[in-house]
């Protein structure tokens, strides 16, 4: 047995087992002969030793301590002291192995191991109230002979005797009543809080009877009010704290330097001599980052003959530089040994909007008391918009709320036993609804069908929550917990918490990843379960976003398409999904958290997310504004050009036709579906795949997690066109400008597509688990685009047969002669749009002339022969696919493509000469029914013109919907800071009473109070500043005066009609 350090008996050094140390048991002074008797250690309810002399009675001082939290084993022992007819609180015998320690005054020690019967007395229970024991676990009994011997020298602890006392657990007092007992004193806390946003001694003269009083430390522990000058003097040695200053209102956060002070490096805080503080080129501004922000201050570097250079003295004031080169930024060394940042960065506080501080009364349309930071760009009548722009119909796309709903596995929380006094500090106030009445709703709702197996051990799976579509702002009371799987009831849940103040919005969106099925039965269901809030979602429109409409049959492609229905704008849906991202990385702590813990810590931190949209805002409207202009006249201008090719006749009969999907015999029909014979497009065999796959797994395991082979293949595929379409980019704007670097959108479309190959990776690990080898042993592709997916086709036959993959070979195949299919319907397309747009620009009576004009089509008709050259590509790379899996070289279907085989007659012209023996390419023949005339071919041509145009028509509409929303959106920002600054305004003049019951004088919570109102209302002010200016420096504008905003909108549209006698844009 090892033997370690330490106990003291009479006065002497004896050493103790090792393993005894460890578990930290406590040894009083005894005689000078003594023994110990250890316990078995795989015991764990003995966490005494017994002590006693070697003739003592064992049994007669042995005690042993259960834990109050092992609940399992006290019942079991319970059960079997029943079952020994033994009561429950009293004595039993129970024979164990002990070792004991022999130690004398000689410092000798001797072990031996010895089985003793001892006395084991049950521990009592105690109620809550009773006088605590005078004993506490973990300490010893007496080592006395007997009970009434004291030891000769006093112990640090009173000796117990062990016999005659009894030790029972305390019941914990759960978390929430300690919250409860904070929420007696809620107003204290709160008017302190407000207290401390001024101070009673603001203006009196400082202590050093120089200036008057208008400056404290944010950073130092009861910084009292001084003059700037004390201030810079006590902070020689810290000069990153930042210093709070009364402009004369509010206290305003600055930098030191702000105050006239210059940082000196290299003297310890004294200045240098050789440094002349008057002359600007001895101070050099400098941006130092500290734990406690970003400071933007001066920096006066030592100039002494033994100075180092700057890079050497600021290392050695333990700041590193952020460049070797005349270094302008530099990191505190406190900073880079910062391991954990705050998690929070809002300068919200949470009581900023509940009706303390009397701020319900000016909104309200908004849930009482609500905390929740609102989306100042989305259209809330009274706040940033009135009622009478939402009048008209035509315009309705930019007064439009857009909301998605979306779930979200990441944030589950344990099925643990819970405080049971556990409360939300936030209930009803922040982003959850309230606990107890949607606890009432889920169990009407009924038990889920989801497979339990999946979410074993969780009380919750997840959530579901209600955005903004547009910008990803959480909103009021629209988050709901899910109990298994995502059910329609929880949805409908979030969705009656995000709609409940849009009671005066017209115009609503509602995007969801499963809108074909979710909007069937909704308008019934919240009849039933709110009924105050069926006249909102009468209003609501249903899409499907567009990264999930990929995976929705053709019919949701036309029936929920946001790409082709108007008033819509670029709306794409997904949004939410990026707050996913950043929300799901609190799941890890929250989920171990009580309810009422995890939903308030979700708020704050989505509140946060909130707040930090906010303050972005005007950047990023202003960024999607200049994007959305530049692709609108694109968009506009192929438009133009595509109905000039079509002609006056087709482009009247077109125009005529309703939009709108519509239902014949069991099929959806639209204008931007083509319909006409073809063979099946890659969609279509994907779709049928998919359905077969699915239909064979239903008989599988629930639970299997196994990519199905189509959605993986027709992935992979998809992938491939990506990387064609950006290589044939980068070669293109390295031909136009060989000696210049390529622009980084490049290296984003790059980065995104590797996030993307990296993902399907992953898939491709499970279907085909050995091509991680294969792929590591091929050479390192140059950039991302040339990159080998190994797919089936890329594996020659011998190697499919090593990977066991030649089940995929026809699955393949099929996917790659639909692609080749697509091909060939956009190729033609492209020939007959090329050869129109030539034709036209090279007519006398079109009178294409002036640099400008020609300008522009030869950009048209470049961009129509790049997007041919890409199908001809994207024909070719499935054609040799489709070889590499078994298809006949000389196959009818999929011909060798070359370029005479694109050659059309130009209808529009004269019969040239020749062209009764001339044969138009094959590519006008293949798809089409067979033995069909010229007159049907040309029926179908037309209905693939028809739907281009159509196509077209939608794309050149969304981007300017698209403009004028962002337009919107930006005048909506701007009133609502503008709003909210004189909000904070006018309570800061005529603050909400608060009755003190406290030693706080109560001018002091009222000066606070008006303080922290200017200040806010300085911060929204700035906004509303920053957001005007960022606006109006894009050309934004706003209506005149008197006239509406239907017509400041229609007058600021470009014309979207022709002059067919001139053929040009009205």
């Amino acid at each position: 047995m090892a033997i370690s350090p330490s106990v003291n008996v009479s006065g002497q050094h004896f050493l103790l087992p090792e393993v005894l140390t460890e578990r930290k048991h406590r040894v009083l002074s005894a005689n000078s002969e003594w023994s110990l008797l250890i316990a078995p250690l795989l015991i764990p309810e003995f966490r005494w030793c017994p002590l006693s002399s070697i003739e003592g009675n064992p049994s007669h001082s042995c005690r042993r301590y259960m834990p109050p939290k092992n609940r399992k084993k006290v019942e079991e022992r319970r059960k079997a002291f029943e079952k020994a007819h033994l009561p429950f609180s009293g004595f039993g015998k129970t024979t164990s192995t002990w070792t004991r320690l022999v130690g004398t005054s000689s410092g000798s020690i001797q072990t031996t191991d010895q089985k003793l019967e001892i006395d084991v007395e049950r521990p009592q229970k105690r109620r809550r109230g009773d006088a605590e024991s005078s004993a506490t676990p973990g300490s010893f009994p007496t080592t006395a002979t007997k009970p009434d011997d004291k030891p000769s020298d006093p112990p640090e602890e009173t000796p117990i005797d062990a016999a005659s006392q009894s030790f029972a657990p305390i019941k914990p007092y759960g978390k929430s009543s300690f919250l409860q007992q904070f929420m007696t004193r809620f107003t204290t806390f709160m008017s302190y809080l407000w207290a401390g946003e001024s101070d009673k001694d603001i203006g009196k003269k400082c202590e050093c009877g120089r200036l008057p009083r208008t400056t404290r430390c944010a950073d130092c522990f009861q910084s009292p009010l001084t003059c700037n000058i004390c201030f810079v003097n006590k902070h020689i040695n810290n000069p990153m704290h930042w210093a709070e200053y009364w402009n004369g209102e509010f206290f305003e956060r600055c930098d030191i330097s702000e105050l006239g002070y210059a940082i000196t490096l290299g003297h310890h805080g004294d200045i240098c001599p050789c440094v002349d503080y008057n002359d600007g080129s001895h101070i050099s501004s400098f941006v130092m980052v500290d734990v406690n922000g970003v400071h933007s201050t001066r920096l006066a570097f030592c100039k002494c003959a033994q100075a180092g250079d700057a890079v050497e003295q600021l290392l050695s004031a333990r700041i590193f530089p952020a460049s070797v080169i005349r270094p302008a930024t530099g990191f505190t060394f406190n900073l880079l040994e910062t391991f954990q940042m705050d998690c929070l960065q809002s300068k919200k506080s949470a009581y900023d909007y509940i009706e303390g501080h009397g701020i319900d009364r000016e909104f309200p349309d908004r849930p009482p008391g609500s905390i929740v930071v609102p989306c100042f760009a989305c259209p809330e009548p009274g706040f940033n918009m009135d009622d009478s722009e939402m009048s008209d119909e035509e315009i309705q796309h930019a007064t439009t709320l857009f909301l998605s709903i979306d779930g979200h596995f990441g944030l589950m929380q344990k099925d643990k036993n819970n405080d049971p006094e556990d409360l939300s500090l936030m209930e009803g106030k922040g982003l959850f609804p309230p606990e107890g009445p949607y606890q009432e709703y889920i169990a009407k709702a009924g038990p889920s069908k989801e497979n339990k197996l999946k979410f074993r051990g969780c009380r919750c799976s997840g959530v579901v929550a209600v955005t903004c579509a547009r910008h990803g702002i959480f909103r009021h009371g629209a988050i709901a917990d899910l109990q298994l799987g995502e059910r329609y009831s929880n949805a409908y849940y979030a969705l009656a918490g995000g709609i409940k103040s849009c009671r005066r919005n017209r115009f609503i969106v509602l995007t969801y990843d499963i809108a074909c099925q979710f909007s069937i039965n909704l308008k019934e269901r919240f009849a039933k379960a709110f009924p105050g809030l069926s006249d909102i979602v009468n209003r609501i429109r249903h899409f499907v976003p567009k990264l999930h409409i990929q995976g929705h049959k053709d019919d949701c492609q036309y029936r929920y398409s946001l790409n082709f229905s108007r008033w819509t704008g670029r709306t794409d849906g997904e949004r939410i999904e990026s707050c996913w991202s950043e929300a799901k990385q609190a799941g890890g702590m929250t989920k171990e958290m009580n309810t009422g813990h995890r939903q308030d810590t979700l708020t704050d931190f989505q509140n946060d997310w909130n707040w930090v949209k906010a303050q972005k805002l005007a950047g990023s409207l202003r960024k999607h504004y200049v994007d959305a202009k530049n692709v609108a006249a694109k968009k506009l201008e192929h438009y133009i050009g595509l109905s000039l090719v079509n002609g006056p006749e087709r482009v009247a009969r077109w125009a005529g036709l309703s939009t709108e999907p519509k239902r014949v015999n069991g099929e959806w029909h639209s204008v931007y579906r083509y319909k006409a014979p073809k063979s099946p497009s890659q969609s279509t065999v994907y779709h049928d795949m998919l359905k077969a796959e699915l239909q064979k797994e239903c008989k599988l395991d629930a639970t299997s997690k196994a990519t199905p082979i189509a959605i993986y293949l027709d992935t992979g595929l998809k992938i491939q066109s990506k990387q064609q379409k950006l290589l044939s980019k980068v070669k293109q704007a390295m031909k136009d400008n060989p000696n210049v670097a390529l622009p980084i959108k490049f290296e984003k479309e790059r980065h995104n597509l590797s996030a993307e190959i990296k993902k399907w990776r992953k898939q491709q690990q499970v279907i085909i688990p050995g091509v991680i080898d294969h792929l590591s042993q091929l050479p390192t592709p140059e950039s991302i685009e040339l990159e080998i997916l190994l797919l089936p086709s890329d594996f020659s036959p011998a190697e499919r047969v090593l990977y066991a993959i030649e089940d995929l070979v026809d699955d393949e195949l099929r996917l790659q002669k639909g692609q080749a299919h697509d091909a060939l319907r956009c190729l033609r397309a492209q020939v007959k749009y090329s050869l129109s747009l030539s034709r036209y620009k090279k007519s006398k009576k079109n009178a294409v002339h002036g640099q400008n004009l020609n300008t522009r089509f030869s950009s048209m008709l470049r961009d129509a022969y790049d997007k041919q050259d890409v199908n001809i590509a994207k024909y070719q790379r499935s054609r040799d696919a489709m070889i590499r899996l078994g298809l006949a070289n000389d196959n009818e279907e999929f011909p060798e493509l070359g370029p005479n085989d694109l050659w059309m007659k130009d209808p529009a012209l004269y019969h040239q000469l020749g062209d009764g023996k001339r044969m138009e390419g094959w590519i006008w023949r293949v798809g089409l029914p067979a033995n069909v005339s010229d007159a049907e071919r040309e029926g179908f041509l037309e209905d693939a013109d028809r739907v281009q145009w159509f196509r077209a028509r939608a794309d050149m509409e969304r981007w300017q919907e698209e403009v004028e929303i962002l337009a919107q959106e930006f005048r909506r920002t701007i009133r609502g800071f503008d709003k909210m600054a004189h909000v904070w305004s006018s309570l800061a003049i005529s603050p909400a009473p608060v009755e003190c019951s406290h030693n706080l004088v109560d001018h002091g919570v009222e000066h606070g109070k008006m303080a922290y109102g200017k200040k806010k209302a300085a911060m929204f002010r700035r906004m509303a500043n920053d957001a005007r200016v960022a606006f109006e420096s894009i050309g934004g504008t706003w209506p005149a005066y008197g006239v509406s905003l239907k017509d400041h909108i229609l007058s600021e549209r470009p014309s979207q009609e022709i002059d067919w006698d001139s053929r040009q844009p009205l």
